[in-house]
């Protein structure tokens, strides 16, 4: 007898929920088929992000202090090679799907292209570099070559072996502040990197949920002027 009242509630659930599917119409399939879509193109997008940040931090680590300012440029491409894989992603998740779903639903309905808008660069693009930090007098590398005279000049004056000392002090200090000029450097673009994630991330999420809305209210419309069609007599 238990079995029997399991049967019994299982079938009474799922006639239930059939009935509201029923009910809401096309959009719950749809919204389902969206929802999913969602899930998979934000993890595209935050795994890539991720991706990108963790190479970009080990490259700033790692580069010389002519390379640094390159790598602003750098980053600008890969941000727009992730917009153009949020655009696949976003149209592998919601094109077959929705095709499968219309041709269920609405045989004949044609829903696709939905958006012809894309991500690309210019959604996801890498935040406003700061000015390049400003650099010492010190850690210019035309003193070095200034600094060699100055035992020659100073020999008849103070002596070549205070002149010597002079320039060590004089040097050390260039070399010090060069090296905190490239550390300055370094911290802002790691800054910058921190920011154009940040930046991307939420543009990305912002163009998902735009597409999601457009798409959503083009399949939503193409299916009840489908189901019209078809309900509407033929004439003879």
């Amino acid at each position: 007898m238990t079995r029997r009242a399991d049967a019994v509630l299982a079938r009474r659930t799922e006639l239930e929920a059939r009935r509201r599917r029923l009910a809401a119409g096309p959009r719950s399939d749809v919204g389902t088929v969206l929802a999913l879509a969602r899930l998979a193109c934000a993890d595209r997008l935050a795994g890539d992000l991720a991706v990108i940040r963790a190479d970009a931090l080990a490259r700033i680590e790692r580069a010389r202090p002519a390379e640094l300012p390159a790598l602003h440029r750098r980053l600008e491409s890969e941000l727009a090679a992730v917009g153009g894989r949020l655009d696949r992603t976003f149209d592998e998740q919601t094109g077959p799907p929705l095709r499968r779903l219309a041709a269920g639903l609405c045989p004949g309905a044609v829903i696709l292209p939905l958006d012809a808008s894309t991500t690309g660069p210019d959604v996801l693009r890498a935040a406003a570099v700061d000015a390049p930090a400003r650099r010492s007098f010190l850690a210019d590398p035309r003193l070095i070559g200034a600094l060699a005279g100055i035992p020659v000049l100073a020999a008849h004056g103070i002596g070549l072996a205070a002149a010597l000392v002079a320039a060590g002090l004089v040097l050390l200090a260039g070399c010090v502040a060069r090296i905190r000029t490239v550390d300055r450097e370094r911290a802002r673009l790691v800054e910058h990197v921190t920011r154009s994630v940040a930046s991307a991330t939420a543009a990305g999420e912002r163009e998902i949920a735009r597409r999601l809305i457009r798409t959503e209210a083009a399949v939503v419309a193409a299916l009840d002027r489908a189901a019209r069609a078809r309900a509407e007599p033929v004439a003879v």
